[in-house]
């Protein structure tokens, strides 16, 4: 359909008429032509943790405009089955870490979770002494799972993530669990509405700054103001943050920095008021009284369920609050009956300042997608997000991901651990049965790497970012080191796992029901280029002699090129060397011809992946493993290339 339009505007004489410049809210668009299955993998990858769109779902998106299959491939709604195909009843409680944890970690019948498994999910834990508390590592692991099973929109998780671990980013160990799940929760509901026009999104972050997990995470849930006395009791901290991570602010356009520190900020302490938390005498079903305060804030004067006065009216600052009014000193413009309903109308004054225009969209941008915004670059992102109305971020983010400010030859994303290790288990898991009975999730390597979910590295300022991963040799050697001594974590063919029934089942991996034949065959060759352009969305630009000599081998014969060249000419070449590409090069001085035959071999195997044998096709699909370790090892998997 797409070529017929084209064809279409080529008859009528418009194709390059100036006005067809296509624009997407303020970005330009890229072309049709460049629209094509290695831009919607990129984009897949960046904005999803790869997926899990078919083969042939990214073709359909491939020829469609890139207007049209971007409102497919990126939506805020729990469920995006063209994205991520359902696939049994864990779609039903996608909207929430709460649905999900409840469902995964109980005894239902529909529960694809294996009942020795559902543990692991449980939002309370027993103590030594028998009595229980909150479990950190089951809501840790809930979303690690979300984020790795189909039918649950990767995309939204992914924002999600961003927004409570980066941009309002607090720390489990400072909320609890049950406050910090309520925060993320709140927080897709909140992306959700966006995109529903229900609100902007600095209403978005105005919600969030209200929750219960906020406060609690800043202690400004103590915060006074004495209305007769005018006396404020309590700490700035959040109040600085409000501006400086959730809006980017840091006051440097103010009238004066004294300005910015004795009103906006100050006031905005005041603002602060009257947010303490009801405690609820073993709220969530435990019984250690660090988990006891309760969601969501109660802005009333009343009692709480422990019997303690609670006067959040009577404690905060009654009147309107002069914050970001510097060209109209002494004019108080933020009001509200309550802490919350200032902070919804702060939100949107803060959310149209100059410095959040500039600096907000930018670090949104860095985060996701670009680790080289040049000054061109945020020029354009700035523009285009101060030219949009409403301010939703769906739509700016829709109109970046098919921008030519995105897809352009020096755009580059360094992967943080987060986004390599739930990108390689996307895309090597081919089901939720893979995903739920081999059970291995990738929770403790990135704990490993230094990257774990709602325990942001550094604190308040975030996780880890891609740039700090590349710089980091350890993490490069952790994740070499475990696709080596661990092969089966991704090389796995075949596992047993317990049925609902308490029935023992039998998992095997099928590479056949995803790898596409080449003239009805599976030769190497061909198998090789599709499997690395599925983890790399490279359209094979890496791919080079280098790499192949090595993918062709493991599929091939399932060992290494230098352990086969090795046992077939033990007097030239030993097990370990390198192969420079001059030996494969038949124009090159130093060819060898015996090396080549061995490459050129392997090249036109065939490989048994649909073999009614069982034996020879979980050998074919153990070498299927093998490759994948392989590839997902090579530096490119370390970061996402441009054009």
């Amino acid at each position: 359909m797409k070529r017929l339009a084209i064809l279409a505007c080529l008859l009528a004489g418009m194709l390059f008429a100036p006005w067809l410049s296509a624009q997407t809210d303020g970005f330009t668009t890229i072309s049709d032509a460049r629209w094509n299955e290695k831009a919607v993998r990129k984009v897949l990858q960046a904005f999803a943790f790869g997926g899990f769109a078919s083969d042939a779902q990214i073709r359909l998106w491939a020829d469609m405009s890139p207007e049209a299959a971007i409102q497919e491939i990126l939506t805020f709604e729990p469920v995006n089955g063209k994205l991520s195909p359902a696939e049994d009843a864990s779609v039903i409680y996608a909207a929430s870490l709460e649905g999900l944890q409840t469902f995964w970690s109980g005894d239902w019948g529909a529960n694809p979770v294996p009942p020795n498994k559902r543990k692991q999910f449980a939002f309370l834990r027993t103590t030594k002494d028998g009595s229980t508390a909150l479990d950190f590592e089951g809501l840790k692991r809930t979303w690690v799972q979300a984020a790795t099973t189909r039918g649950i929109n990767p995309f939204l998780y992914k924002l999600g993530l961003y927004l409570t671990n980066y941009h309002m980013a607090i720390r489990i160990s400072k909320t609890r669990p049950a406050l910090m799940r309520h925060f993320y929760d709140e927080t897709l509901d909140a992306l959700a509405r966006s995109a529903r026009g229900e609100m902007n999104f600095f209403a978005v972050l105005a919600r969030g700054a209200a929750s219960a997990a906020v406060a609690r995470a800043y202690s400004h849930q103590y915060n006074t103001f004495n209305n007769r006395t005018g006396k404020f009791n309590g700490n700035d901290d959040f109040a600085r943050e409000f501006h400086q991570l959730f809006f980017k602010i840091n006051g440097v356009t103010e009238p004066s920095q004294d300005y910015h520190e004795n009103v906006n900020i100050e006031h905005t302490a005041w603002l602060l008021t009257g947010m303490r938390l009801d405690r609820v005498p073993n709220a969530y079903g435990s019984a250690d009284p660090n988990d006891w305060l309760v969601y969501p804030i109660d802005f009333t004067d009343h009692v709480d369920a422990s019997g303690q006065e609670i006067n959040n009216l009577r404690n905060h600052h009654a009147a309107c609050l002069e914050i970001y009014n510097g060209t109209n000193p002494g004019v108080a413009n933020v009001c509200g009956a309550t802490a919350k309903e200032k902070l919804e109308n702060l939100a949107q004054i803060a959310g149209y300042h100059a410095e959040s225009l500039d600096n907000l969209p930018v670090a949104i941008i860095d985060f996701l997608a670009d680790d080289n915004l040049t000054d061109a670059k945020k020029a354009v992102i700035r523009a285009a997000w101060r030219n949009q109305e409403p301010k939703d971020l769906l739509a700016f983010l829709r109109a970046y991901a098919i921008s030519t400010t995105f897809h352009r030859h020096n755009t580059y994303k360094f992967r943080n651990a987060f986004d390599r290790n739930l990108l390689v288990r996307n895309l090597n898991n081919l089901d939720n049965v893979e995903n739920f009975a081999r059970f291995q999730l990738p929770h403790q390597q990135m704990k490993d790497e230094g990257a774990e979910v709602f325990y942001p590295a550094h604190d308040v300022f975030g996780g880890q970012t891609g740039l700090q991963a590349a710089n980091n040799p350890n993490i490069f050697r952790n994740a070499f080191n475990t696709n080596v001594a661990k092969p089966n974590i991704l090389g796995a063919v075949t596992a047993t796992y317990q049925a609902g029934d308490g029935s023992t089942l039998t998992w095997e991996k099928d590479w056949a029901r995803v790898v596409p034949k080449h003239h009805g065959r599976y030769d190497v060759k061909h198998v090789a280029a599709w499997l690395w352009n599925r983890f790399m969305a490279d359209a094979l630009r890496h791919f080079d002699i280098q790499a192949r000599i090595q993918v062709y081998a493991l599929l091939a014969t399932g060992q290494d090129f230098g352990y086969q060249a090795s046992t077939a000419y033990p007097d030239r070449y030993t097990r370990g060397q390198s192969f420079p590409s001059a030996l494969f090069n038949p124009n090159d001085p130093a060819f060898d011809p015996l090396l080549y035959d061995l490459y050129h071999t392997n090249k036109h195997t065939l490989l048994a992946l649909d073999d009614p044998d069982p034996a020879l096709r979980q050998e074919a699909n153990r070498r299927m493993g093998l490759a994948v370790n392989f590839i997902t090892a090579t530096p490119y998997i370390f970061a996402m290339e441009g054009k």
